[in-house]
């Protein structure tokens, strides 16, 4: 089964030659061909536009209709209908909304992680792997992305340096928290806030 891979038959085939060949690193630099080491620089020019063109493409995604939000999704449901953990609403980095609590917060991420979804299914490199590769694709970058997107953004789209734009349009303030006022009382909700401070 090894045998099969062409990087796995070239090294038995390698196998053959001294040891010391192999171990040496300047040896192996200097084996490689020319064209490989110059394509990757010519290469990388095309993955920003491409990247753009995929994000546009995943924000003019809108559900035909609403699916009923569950608590809990499994993942390869996700995988195939992203709408299950949220509706796709426009990306709004406006913070016409005013400010965010708790609910709005969970909210604007779930939001985020329909767009990650929505990524994974139309980028081509990754859309053509099975559900369960996407699954640890996006597991693997998820937080990642959300942080990117949401800095990103922030930057581009303000300039106040107190706060933080969520997709949704509300925002995050630094002096204010983020927990509602109204559920301060509850349990969880003060234990949480004691957790963040």
């Amino acid at each position: 089964m090894l045998g099969d891979l062409p990087c796995v038959a070239l090294l038995d085939k390698e196998s053959e030659l001294s040891d010391d060949t192999h171990s040496s690193p300047s040896s192996r630099a200097e084996s490689a061909p020319a064209e490989m080491s110059s394509s990757t620089t010519s290469g990388d020019d095309s993955v920003l536009p491409t990247l753009c063109e995929v994000e546009n493409i995943c924000n003019q995604l809108r559900d035909a209709r609403p699916f009923e939000q569950r608590t809990v999704v499994a993942l390869v449901d996700a995988v195939l209908r992203p709408s299950l953990i949220a509706s796709r609403c426009a990306l709004k980095f406006d913070s016409s909304r005013g400010i965010a609590g708790c609910k709005e917060y969970v909210e604007s991420i779930k939001r985020l992680t329909v767009l990650l979804f929505d990524y994974s299914n139309t980028l081509k490199p990754i859309a053509d792997l099975s559900a369960t590769e996407k699954i640890c694709v996006i597991r693997n970058c998820l937080a990642q992305f959300i942080l990117l997107v949401i800095a990103h953004q922030t930057i581009r789209n303000s300039d106040n340096a107190h706060m933080i734009l969520l997709p949704n349009g509300y925002y995050l303030h630094r002096d204010k928290s983020v927990l509602a006022n109204e559920h301060l009382e509850d349990k969880r909700y003060v234990l949480l806030d004691t957790r963040v401070k």
